[in-house]
């Protein structure tokens, strides 16, 4: 994003030279250049608005944490939120053609809602809604009120408050939301509720989320998009490790048996999960499944069976999930009490893995899963290793240079 020297922004610019952003976890988004306002400014370019329309991402707060490297320039939240603004100011004019009125709208969803999440991951979670509540509207993805909840429910979440992340999602009623946002929200309302220490009202919400993803996933005749197999991944994974094995349908009906096989070191099956387009994605393939199926009969095994399995996991790393809380809580179980420190065998467990996140996902991710399992001081030790990784990369001297550090 090219910035202006002063505060005017030409947004009609930003709209035609948007981009989709497509960095393998977001359906799309919009990467807006910005330039100084000047007379003659070019008219926004229908492309513009198709790419704009289009959904900046995931609404859930786990989804907003950032991925690892510098695929494109830093732009921090303020600079999003004036120009989603100047955009927003730009569409009234009367000289505008309605196409041109249309991509400058569909820029200041996108470019609010990429504001919301920015300001979110620097703490900020007053101006992430603010920017929310002004122009947020303007982005379909944001049309129904429920993804409007969950998209306030994240900045809290991120911003550290889970209690009243909790209550806006609450509060909602899903009744007339897609399967796909009905998913989306509940089990952003598992991952709260796990993290403020009601698990059994986490595990419903997770067996919830994770039968409105299949219906999703039904509704769209097998032919689901990237966003949707992301959602449905992570919903299975919450609910294998929310769900007791008892009273609780840990694994979806129709599914592998939870079972071992004779010869422990196979009981890991390699999914791929690294490559978000491989055939796990697709719902007909049963790697999945049956990977789903050893970790739910792992965790119920013997001490002796638990520890050999421990042994065979550490050969098969590398291979974790899109969806590290749920991961991270899972392996935790294998260690049973007094068995050993479940910190230093997360540390071995995802050493092959954490590479492929950020920093502040990794921190992030430990203190949820800490949280999950009732461990208080892990949790609060990962939590500052968060806050101080978050102090570094908000920081506008040092924001290229951390997201290019991997935080």
């Amino acid at each position: 994003m090219a910035l202006a020297e002063d505060g005017a922004l030409d947004a009609v610019e930003a709209a035609a030279l948007a981009r989709p952003e497509g960095d393998g976890t977001e359906t799309a988004g919009a990467d807006a250049v910005v330039v100084g306002a000047g007379a003659g400014a070019a008219p926004a370019r229908a492309a513009a608005g198709a790419a704009l329309s289009r959904s900046a991402g995931s609404l859930r707060a786990l989804d907003w944490l950032p991925e690892r490297g510098l695929a494109r320039p830093v732009v921090a939240g303020s600079l999003r939120a004036r120009a989603a603004a100047r955009a927003a100011e730009l569409a009234a004019a009367p000289e505008l053609s309605p196409s041109d009125g249309d991509a400058l709208r569909a820029a200041a969803g996108a470019l609010a809602l990429k504001a919301a999440r920015e300001l979110a991951l620097e703490g900020d979670a007053a101006r992430a809604i603010d920017a929310l509540d002004r122009l947020g509207a303007l982005a379909p993805e944001l049309a129904p009120e429920a993804a409007r909840a969950l998209a306030r429910s994240s900045a809290w979440t991120l911003a550290g408050d889970r209690a009243r992340a909790l209550d806006l999602i609450e509060r909602v009623d899903l009744a007339a939301a897609p399967p796909a946002l009905r998913a989306a929200v509940h089990l952003q309302r598992a991952e709260l509720l796990a993290s403020l220490g009601r698990r059994l009202d986490a595990a419903r919400a997770a067996v919830l989320a994770d039968e409105a993803a299949a219906a999703a996933r039904a509704a769209g005749a097998g032919d689901a998009p990237p966003g949707l197999a992301l959602l449905e991944a992570r919903a299975r994974w919450t609910r294998l490790a929310l769900a007791p094995s008892e009273g609780g349908s840990p694994l979806r009906q129709g599914g592998p048996p939870a079972l071992l096989p004779a010869d422990l070191s196979a009981a890991w099956p390699w999914v791929g999960f690294a490559r978000l387009d491989a055939p796990w994605a697709r719902g007909d393939q049963p790697a999945f499944a049956r990977a789903l199926a050893a970790w739910s009969a792992a965790r119920d095994a013997p001490p002796a069976t638990r520890r050999a399995l421990r042994y065979a996991a550490l050969r098969r790393r590398g291979d974790a999930p899109p969806a590290l809380v749920p991961y991270a809580a899972l392996a935790a179980q294998l260690l049973g009490e007094g068995e050993g420190d479940a910190e230093v065998w997360l540390d071995a467990f995802l050493a092959l893995d954490a590479p492929r996140f950020s920093l502040r996902h990794v921190a992030f991710a430990r203190a949820e899963a800490a949280r999950w399992r009732g461990d208080d001081g892990s949790a609060a030790a990962w939590q500052r290793r968060y806050e101080a990784l978050r102090a570094v990369a908000s920081d506008p001297a040092r924001a290229e240079i951390a997201r290019y550090l991997g935080l």
